[in-house]
């Protein structure tokens, strides 16, 4: 079995990749505390916003900026474009499946639940798609009792992100939240890579593939940018209690008109 090593520049990955969790999480949290002022379309329109930033950069690029981390000592590695571009895809449409069975109509523990289980293991699935993007002259199978600690991880993670985007309002306790969920991904695409096992092969076949920088880093750069453009809309929309003040005065304005 071939040596491999997730931590290749020591802690900077797993360090950068849960910051990007924390913010991929947060602003997601924020997007969901404002649907839970709407109903129809403007509820569905927040949700969707969340699934983008938990989904792309909460998810998604933090898989990426660890798998940057990964290397395999005299194995020049490569990523498949089109499974990369699948998986990205993918994972945003399993979070906003999740949160829209959560919180599109009234929420309940077992909708979130459901929704957790769901998306937990629809994560792993997208986490073990990106690693299947990895061409390498050398065979890969996996420890399927890690595999399963890895869709447990998931599933708690997801979880917690869809009962903390359904309840919480402050920025102090999303601020925490995120954190925990960002804990919880990073924790998974570790234990998910844990559970890589990479064996010699003498094929000699030619991997055409593009390079973990050349393919990952304009992606991964893209949606960080996305996600600031993401922090400035919600901050400048109106708070989940905003709305709601505004909405009571207007009924009592209207209240007022009719009385007249």
């Amino acid at each position: 079995m071939l040596h491999v090593d997730n931590f290749t520049y020591g802690a900077v990955n797993p360090a950068l990749a849960f910051i990007i969790a924390w913010l991929g999480a947060f602003v997601g949290l924020r997007c969901a505390s404002r649907a839970r002022a709407y109903q129809g379309t403007g509820r569905a329109y927040w949700l969707l916003l969340a699934a983008v930033s938990i989904g792309a950069t909460g998810i998604w690029v933090v898989h990426f900026i660890a798998m940057l981390g990964f290397t395999i000592p005299h194995r020049p590695i490569s990523y498949s474009v089109s499974i990369t571009v699948i998986s990205m895809v993918v994972t945003i449409a399993i979070v906003a499946a999740g949160l829209l069975v959560a919180g599109y109509r009234r929420p309940s523990t077992s909708k979130v639940l459901i929704a957790g289980v769901l998306t937990g293991f629809g994560v792993t699935v997208m986490t073990y798609a990106g690693m299947a993007a990895i061409l390498v002259n050398a065979t890969m199978s996996y420890d399927k009792l890690r595999v399963g600690e890895s869709i447990i991880i998931a599933m708690v993670a997801s979880t917690l992100a869809f009962s903390f985007a359904l309840r919480l309002r402050s920025l102090v306790a999303s601020a925490g939240a995120a954190s925990i969920v960002a804990l919880g991904v990073t924790g998974m695409h570790y234990m998910a890579m844990a559970s890589l096992r990479v064996w010699p092969s003498t094929s000699g076949i030619v991997m055409n593939g593009v390079s973990g920088i050349t393919l990952l880093l304009p992606i991964i750069v893209g949606i960080t940018v996305m996600s600031f453009v993401l922090i400035g809309h919600v901050a400048l929309a109106p708070t989940e209690d905003e709305i709601r003040a505004e909405r009571a005065q207007l009924a009592r304005l209207r209240a007022t008109g009719l009385q007249i």
